[in-house]
């Protein structure tokens, strides 16, 4: 999990509470400038980390305003591969799909 996280220089890292045990393993290699948000109704008192329901239950719900110029083709997100050949590797997921 580390590697990816490092790969993908992560800004903030959302798992479910049921990981919470496996991001904890991880906890002290997790650079601080990284939020982590927890998605369940459990708390997840195991680690520093923020409800995900409740930062968007208080997130407005405006658009943010953009300072960049936006294209289909930017990086949306990453889904990493198991690694069960070697390390694990990014497919990487843009805007347009």
């Amino acid at each position: 999990m580390w590697r990816c996280i490092s790969a993908a220089d992560a800004r903030a890292i959302i798992f479910g509470v049921d990981l919470s045990g496996a991001v904890k393993n991880i906890h002290d290699q997790i650079p601080e400038n990284v939020q982590l948000y927890y998605f369940g109704t459990d708390p997840c008192s195991d680690i520093k980390a923020s409800s995900l329901i409740k930062e968007l239950e208080r997130s407005s719900l405006k658009p943010p305003a953009v300072d960049h110029t936006k294209s289909i083709y930017d990086v949306l997100l990453y889904v990493y591969t198991s690694g069960t050949t070697g390390n694990p590797k990014p497919a990487i997921v843009t805007n347009e799909k």
